[in-house]
C-alpha cells in the first residue's frame, strides 16, 4: 500500500492477526480511535507519520518494523487514563523522528523484543509516558538523545538500566555484558544517541554489568531493579548515575 492518508484506519477496533503488509504512507500505517492490537504476522512500514494509533496500542506476536517521521507507536485519546501501550510478545524495531512508544497514559512490557532509535535532535526519545511504565519481562533497546531521556518506572519487577553517554555516532554497537563477560543483549545503533535503555534476562538486582555504546564504557552496579531515571540533561562519560 502505498498511500497519501491513512494505510489502514478505523473508528472503532482494528486487530492484525496474520499475514504480510508493506506499507509507505503520508499519515499513519494503522489507525483506530479504539483498540488496537497485533497478534501475529508481519507489518513492515517505509515511510508514515505515526505507524501504530489507537487509544490502546498491544503487541502480542508477529514482526513489526516501522519507520516513522514522529511517533512510533502512539496510545492517544479523549481520556488519557484509558491510553496504554503494551507489549507481551513479538518483536518492535523502530526508527522515529518523533517518540519511538509514545503512550498518554501507561506502558507495559512483559515480553517480546523492542528495538528503538529515537530522534537526534534530543526533542523526543524512545519512550514517552504520561503515566506510568512497568518492564516484567523481554528485551528492550531504546536508544535517542538525553535531552528527553525516560526510564521504566519503579514498579517493574525486571532490570532496567539507563545511563546517558558521550555523543555516539550510527553504526555503534550498544551491549551490556555481565560481571562473566558475557553478552547479555547488544544493538547496532541506526542513528546517532547519547542516552541508552536496556533491559534483558540476566539483569539481577545486586549484580554488576558493563553497559557499551560505541566508545564509551558504563560500569553499573543494580542496587535497585531500575537503574537511572529521566529527565537526565548532561552526559555522564562513561559513569553511571543513579536514580
Amino acid at each position: 500500500m502505498d498511500c497519501a492518508d491513512d494505510a489502514f484506519h478505523t473508528n472503532g477496533d482494528l486487530t492484525w492477526t496474520a499475514g504480510e503488509a508493506a506499507v509507505a504512507t503520508g499519515d499513519d500505517a494503522f489507525h483506530a480511535d479504539g483498540a488496537l492490537l497485533v497478534e501475529g504476522g508481519s507489518i513492515a512500514v517505509s515511510a508514515c507519520y505515526e505507524g501504530l494509533e489507537g487509544c490502546t496500542v498491544t503487541l502480542t506476536g508477529g514482526q513489526v518494523d516501522i519507520t516513522a517521521s514522529d511517533d512510533g507507536a502512539n496510545a492517544a485519546g479523549d481520556n488519557a487514563a484509558d491510553c496504554c501501550i503494551t507489549i507481551t510478545g513479538g518483536q518492535l524495531t523502530v526508527d522515529a523522528g518523533g517518540d519511538c512508544l509514545d503512550s498518554n497514559g501507561d506502558l507495559v512490557m512483559s515480553g517480546g523484543t523492542v528495538y528503538l532509535s529515537g530522534p537526534e535532535n534530543g526533542a523526543d526519545f524512545a519512550l514517552d509516558y504520561d503515566g506510568s511504565a512497568t518492564i516484567t519481562g523481554g528485551t528492550f533497546i531504546g536508544l535517542g538523545m538525553n535531552g528527553m531521556a525516560q526510564n521504566f518506572g519503579d514498579s517493574s519487577t525486571q532490570g532496567a538500566i539507563l545511563v546517558t553517554v558521550d555523543s555516539q555516532s550510527a553504526g555503534s554497537q550498544v551491549s551490556v555484558t555481565d560481571e562473566a563477560g558475557n553478552v547479555l543483549a547488544s544493538w547496532e545503533a541506526p542513528k546517532a544517541y547519547s542516552a541508552v535503555v536496556i533491559r534483558c534476562t540476566g539483569l539481577q538486582q545486586g549484580g554488576s554489568y558493563t553497559v557499551t555504546a560505541g566508545s564509551s564504557s558504563a560500569q553499573i552496579t543494580l542496587d535497585s531493579l531500575v537503574y537511572g531515571s529521566g529527565m537526565q540533561p548532561g552526559g555522564m562519560g562513561g559513569r553511571g548515575q543513579r536514580p
